[in-house]
């Protein structure tokens, strides 16, 4: 196999979840809106549904770009290192770091990717 095979294979799922973040952000910036109360906010039972949603979530452009990179990073190391169980990585990242923020983060609206960044930088390292 090609190494440009190998790269893009080890990318797509990396690449594909930050377009979809990019894609969130694009609809907020055309319609004019905010997703913000889709975000996590702790210990509450609304809040609850911010697990799922806080990470398609970002407050602007900069906050947006600061989390695509590592995770395009972050996600093809995950993926090419430990293919075997790179979709157990990001799905329990996913999950766990949204339940432990809900647990213990500061009463507020918690949004963006920042949580998943830092668990698979966890992991890796």
């Amino acid at each position: 196999m090609s190494e440009k095979i190998k790269i893009h294979k080890v990318l797509f799922i990396p690449i594909l979840f930050v377009t979809f973040l990019w894609a969130v952000k694009f609809v907020e910036y055309l319609l004019d809106v905010s997703f913000y109360d889709y975000g996590l906010y702790p210990r509450t039972i609304t809040g609850l549904k911010g697990i799922a949603f806080m990470p398609f979530l970002h407050s602007d452009w900069k906050h947006l770009i600061n989390n695509s990179v590592p995770l395009v990073l972050l996600g093809g190391i995950i993926f090419s290192f430990y293919k075997e169980i790179a979709l157990k990585v990001w799905f329990w990242s996913f999950l766990m770091s949204g339940i432990w923020t809900w647990v213990i983060a500061r009463p507020s609206y918690h949004i963006g990717a920042s949580a998943l960044v830092y668990a698979f930088a966890s992991f890796v390292f």
